[in-house]
């Protein structure tokens, strides 16, 4: 953080794209996103594994590549 004192205000993307449009944004519509959101969040989990095992392949034929 810096020498200069002030307020730091953090807000979501969709608090964001509301401010912009001049709109509002609902208890309703918070916890929606933030359903959706966890819901990604999880959904990206085997996607993971996936990439893990790809590199995990992909180093062992670097490791027999001749340098």
């Amino acid at each position: 953080m810096n020498d200069e004192e002030g307020v730091s205000i953090a807000i979501s993307p969709v608090q964001m794209a509301a401010i912009l449009h001049i709109k509002t944004v609902s208890e309703g519509e918070t916890w929606s996103n933030r359903l959706w959101g966890g819901l990604g969040l999880v959904g990206g989990l085997p996607n993971r594994e996936q990439l893990d095992a790809l590199i995990a392949h992909l180093q062992k034929y670097r490791d027999k590549m001749p340098m």
